[in-house]
């Protein structure tokens, strides 16, 4: 049986960094995967007009998407949280397309990171989601893991996609070359922890 598996971020590069080798590998395999993205993250280009940087992100995760072979990506257009309606779309694509994982933020100091993960957070309270639900591997705001369970992936065949995908991010060559560097060393220290080349961890929350 194959899974659906829907990954909730705040921006649209989030899943690439958290998740990346998991994805390819997931629809390498035929599983469906369908990314939800919250914001542009327009204000992180204050110099540009907002129109533009949509334009530049929308072109952007469109390539990332391609070769990581995510199914579908749907941009909600919205930063404001507390507006109900963001939570409302994020429901109706959960109900449409019933899916057998998530996976999302953990708790965060980054305010967007952490309103999505409040969003996911209700939609498991409401039992909106009965599936099993991930947040992508963090020590949180005290600097010390919780004994949750870990979903494990060996992400050494897919890694060079993922690091191709992050690629597809140009109109922030900084970032894009810092967190390069950030998810070689993660991914690698990650895998020699769990005996592999390369690996992606994820904390079960539901």
């Amino acid at each position: 049986m194959k899974d659906t598996i829907i990954v909730v971020v705040a921006h649209n590069s989030d899943h690439v960094i958290a998740a990346g080798g998991t994805i390819a590998k997931k629809a390498k395999f035929g599983h469906k995967v369908i990314t939800i993205i919250c914001s542009y993250g327009v204000k992180s280009q204050p110099h540009l007009r907002e129109d533009v940087v949509i334009k530049q992100r929308e072109r952007e995760t469109h390539k990332a998407s391609q070769l990581l072979g995510i199914k579908d990506v749907i941009h909600l257009e919205q930063a404001r949280y507390q507006d109900k309606t963001i939570l409302k779309n994020i429901v109706d694509i959960v109900k449409r397309e019933k899916p057998t994982m998530v996976l999302t933020h953990p708790q965060s100091l980054r305010p967007d990171h952490r309103a999505v993960n409040h969003l996911v957070v209700d939609m498991i309270r409401n039992k909106v989601l009965s599936c099993p639900v991930y947040t992508f591997h963090s020590r949180g705001i005290t600097g010390i893991r919780k004994p949750r369970p870990l979903l494990v992936i060996n992400t050494t065949k897919h890694f060079p996609t993922k690091a191709q995908a992050l690629l597809t991010h140009k109109s922030r060559k900084l970032f894009t070359s810092l967190y390069l560097w950030k998810i070689i060393l993660t991914d690698r220290y990650t895998g020699f922890l769990h005996r592999y080349k390369y690996a992606e961890v994820f904390d079960r929350i539901f």
